[in-house]
């Protein structure tokens, strides 16, 4: 009887290893499948099948870096592998590395079935990396397939919008909206009232922001409703109180994805007091323009400032002065959400501070880990001194607010409209301090009162009257 040869021997046991691996994934036993793959792969490494296996077990784990290694010696193995393709995709999206995720997509055979999931992805990886037009041509080829996904629609109106194509974003919000009724519905809903008030589409305005109010009451029942951002509620006309909710409801869905790290030690590290910002916006960006001259004007004595950063490197002046104004510029644009927490932990950070809040980019969530004893966020627009500069100036916008016959329709409320900020009101003042604030233009405005500038007064008469507006000359007040 002929022994079997060792290589066979080393199939069969990896075969094995794999099967039994294959089963405690049935289970939902992780951890045990990740160590029998593992084993499959070092007996047989150029079996794509088990590193496939091995990546899958790694990311139900959420251990996404090993997950894309061995999704990458699959992939490197078998080109034409739809699954592994898309699995290492989606562990590069995880980790913020989209440019990488879109040339997994690109490297994939071009003779691989692309069916509607993988054209779908592939597009959402486009639009993360600014191929916006490309993002466009993919999703249109995956609308083909499949023409009723709302999703699909919905990333495809966020890239006209960031093309400023504001008629266009509508319409594809507005087919999102149609044909959703959960949480895609309700991030639609939100850009689609926005984009409809930038692109002065008023007919069905106010319907929208009825239906938007109304789908945000329900945001606890609708799978992805935690995403909607109160940032881009603040333009609907709601009360504070939902405006709350919203907040507060997404702030603890996302935070409840983020494992948390193990307790603070009770005492801290030595030395200077160590604090860290938070922020995608550490380029030719409104935040580092405000935030470069704070850094540099610190007490370096007593603060060691670390600037945890995801933002582009567009190689600006501005962003080489950020980065020289601080002790430590840590770049975590490819780390995910747990390895940037248990990086701040390792540096010992006392405060952290976040600088982005509900903003497009932020990844406030991660703080729900705890990685530091402090923790915060920026606060615009604030000032508890009595009499203090921002507390004057928002009281004078309270007093004297202006709005343009652009902004606010001739058919709106004339109480509504004098509580709008018109553009022309207003001008930017910046403040030592950094505190960006909105200054009114002291003139006094008739309550209830809409400005109209020359520009719509030299309309005809009879287009006046159509819009339910009298021409009025520069400087009149159209009651």
């Amino acid at each position: 009887m002929h022994k079997p040869q060792p290589a066979a021997r080393h199939a069969q046991r990896a075969q094995q290893h794999w099967k039994t691996g294959v089963a405690h994934g049935k289970a939902q036993r992780w951890p045990a499948a990740v160590c029998e793959f593992a084993r499959a792969t070092t007996l047989a490494p150029l079996e794509s099948i088990y590193w496939l296996n091995l990546a899958r077990a790694h990311a139900r784990l959420e251990q996404y870096a090993a997950a894309a290694d061995a999704a990458r010696k699959s992939f490197d193995l078998d080109r034409s592998c739809v699954l592994a393709a898309r699995l290492l995709a989606e562990c590069m999206v995880k980790q913020y590395r989209y440019a990488e995720a879109v040339t997994c997509f690109e490297q994939l055979d071009p003779a691989a079935p692309r069916d509607h999931d993988l054209l779908a992805a592939h597009g959402v990886a486009l639009l993360h990396s600014d191929r916006l037009r490309d993002a466009i041509a993919v999703f249109f080829r995956a609308l083909a397939l499949k023409i009723d996904n709302p999703l699909v629609h919905y990333h495809m109106g966020l890239a006209f919008k960031d093309l400023n194509m504001k008629v266009e974003a509508a319409e594809c919000f507005r087919t999102a909206v149609t044909l959703d009724d959960g949480g895609v519905r309700i991030l639609a809903l939100a850009l689609l009232v926005q984009e409809s008030r930038q692109a002065c589409q008023w007919e069905q305005l106010a319907d929208d922001t009825r239906a938007l109010r109304q789908a945000a009451s329900t945001l606890h029942d609708a799978a992805g409703g935690g995403l909607l951002s109160p940032f881009a509620f603040l333009a609907v006309d709601c009360t504070p109180a939902e405006q709350l909710s919203v907040g507060r409801w997404r702030a603890t869905v996302l935070g409840d994805a983020v494992p948390r790290l193990p307790a603070l030690p009770k005492q801290r590290a030595p030395g200077r007091i160590r604090l860290g910002y938070l922020s995608s916006d550490f380029y030719n960006h409104a935040t580092a323009m405000l935030m470069a001259e704070l850094l540099e004007r610190r007490d370096a004595s007593r603060f060691e400032v670390f600037l945890y950063s995801h933002s582009r490197d567009d190689g600006s002046a501005l962003r080489a002065r950020v980065m020289a104004a601080c002790d430590h510029f840590v770049d975590v644009t490819n780390l995910g959400n747990a390895a940037t927490s248990e990086r701040i932990r390792a540096d010992g950070i006392d405060i952290i501070v976040d600088l982005k809040g509900h903003t497009r980019d932020s990844r406030f969530e991660l703080l729900a880990a705890r990685p530091a004893p402090v923790q915060g966020r920026l606060r615009r627009l604030r000032d508890r001194r009595r009499g203090g500069h921002a507390a004057r100036a928002r009281r004078a916008l309270q007093r004297k607010d202006r709005a343009d016959a652009v902004l606010v329709p001739a058919q709106r409320p004339a109480a509504r409209a004098a509580r709008v900020a018109g553009a022309r009101g207003l001008r930017l003042a910046r403040r030592r301090t950094g505190a960006v604030l909105l200054q009114p233009v002291v003139q006094a405005v008739a309550p209830g009162a809409r400005r109209v500038g020359a520009r719509h007064a030299q309309r005809s008469r009879r287009d006046s009257v159509d819009a339910g507006v009298e021409p009025a000359g520069r400087g009149q007040l159209a009651a």
